[in-house]
């Protein structure tokens, strides 16, 4: 006898069914009338997946060691797309203007800074729930964020002020010593309320984002765009797509972003999989108490988890201002909210899982409203009315089908695509 809830799970397979036959055959009919089309949605899908990706591996790896949802991250991402600006500005201000200087200089300037808010969120925000607070630490890490507003308030014009740089010291300086100082904590674990570290993430998410709309403002902050770099041909090549001659334009912000994806990816993998690091992640993942009298430094290893998961999402945030030309204060929360579906759907607390679904995400953001669009468009040449067939804006309602697809993907598989169902150990 089924129960209750594997009919109603049952039912709800059934009916999905037509639904996704309708798409796939709709998506294969725009590919083989449409190969330009479908393909320039594949690449922005790729594109998009990989900023998600990138940010769904620091929710994933947050909460695979210390079982924390950090919904701060998303700020940490928007700051990074702020410092990342201001880094590429001040080199624009010094006449450097070279795209393979200026992007990788930004970008690790960017990641350090988020490292150091990590480290300082992590201090100020979580340790304090893990074990008694170290009130030293917790004050360097407020410092820090003074730090943070001194380097954002210094203004947008790329000028490296006195101002600036002594925030960027203070931030940097004042993260170290909070990281130092719990590092001495001799405090025993404490055991709190999930709950309470949640609020906790929330209350200081919402306090980065309106440290960053004081600092800076409520208006976009406009992102240089490929054409204002040096150093590359032009912005864009085309591509080839099927045997009829059809091409499509590619951007080489979208190369950059989906290589450093991929690469940044890759070379976590290999930290987590390969390093003595990596293997201490996976050993408090598992056990932390075991992991503890074993002589693994628990609290530095939570801590270079932050540090790392901070630094990609750093990452993702000035590709992020690249690709799409603008960042502001309000940013994190709904890229970040997505991120997080991406983690959970590929299966949360799992790296790869949260590569896999950063890039579904992505995918199914711009293929399924594309297919939606053709599909719809489709149903008003067959009525033999297109002229009149009432227009329908599918790209409006891509966040509700991220939704969605969480909600289908949780109902037949809890734990996410590559994640493992929770045993009770008795």
């Amino acid at each position: 006898m089924k129960t209750t809830a594997e009919k109603v799970q049952l039912a709800l397979g059934i009916g999905l069914i037509p639904i996704a036959v309708a798409l796939a055959v709709a998506a294969i009919a725009m590919l083989l009338n449409k190969p330009e089309a479908f393909a320039q949605h594949l690449v922005n899908g790729l594109t998009l997946g990989g900023l998600f990706a990138l940010i769904a591996l620091g929710y994933t790896m947050v909460y695979g060691i210390v079982e924390l949802i950090n919904f701060a991250h998303g700020e940490v991402f928007m700051l990074g797309s702020f410092l990342g600006l201001i880094a590429v500005q001040v080199l624009f201000g010094w006449d450097i203007t070279n795209i393979w200087i200026v992007l990788p200089v930004a970008t690790v300037i960017s990641m350090i800074g988020c490292a150091a808010v990590g480290v300082s969120l992590d201090s100020i925000a979580y340790k304090p729930l893990r074990r008694n607070p170290t009130w030293g630490a917790v004050g360097a890490a407020a410092v820090s964020f003074v730090g943070l507003t001194m380097v954002l308030r210094a203004g947008m014009e790329g000028q490296m002020s006195l101002g600036r740089v002594g925030g960027a010291v203070i931030l940097i300086a004042f993260a170290w010593a909070a990281f130092a100082l719990d590092e001495r904590n001799p405090s025993p674990p404490r055991k709190t309320p999930r709950i309470n570290a949640l609020l906790s993430a929330i209350g200081m998410s919402i306090l980065l984002q309106n440290l960053v709309r004081i600092a800076v403002g409520s208006d976009t902050q406009t992102f240089p765009q490929m054409d204002s770099f040096t150093g590359l041909p032009a912005t864009s090549f085309t591509m080839p797509v099927g045997a009829g001659g059809a091409t499509i334009e590619v951007l080489y912000i979208e190369v950059f972003t989906i290589a450093s994806a991929v690469l940044l990816m890759v070379l976590l993998d290999q930290l987590v999989n390969r390093t003595n690091l990596g293997k201490g992640m996976r050993a408090i993942s598992q056990d932390p108490e075991a992991a503890m009298m074993l002589g693994i430094p628990v609290n530095r290893v939570i801590t270079m988890t932050f540090v790392i998961g901070s630094a990609l999402a750093a990452a993702a945030g000035i590709l992020h201002g690249l690709k799409y030309g603008g960042v502001k204060f309000i940013d994190g929360f709904i890229i970040g909210l997505k991120a997080f579906i991406a983690a959970v759907l590929g299966g949360i607390g799992n790296i790869r899982g949260a590569m896999l679904g950063g890039f579904v995400l992505g995918l199914s953001e711009t293929i399924v409203v594309a297919t939606m669009e053709y599909c719809w468009l489709a149903i008003g040449r067959l009525t033999g009315s297109p002229d009149t067939w009432p227009q329908a804006e599918f790209f409006d309602y891509k966040d509700v089908i991220a939704f969605l697809i969480l909600v289908v993907v949780l109902t037949f598989r809890p734990w996410g695509l590559l994640g493992t169902p929770e045993v009770d150990k008795v």
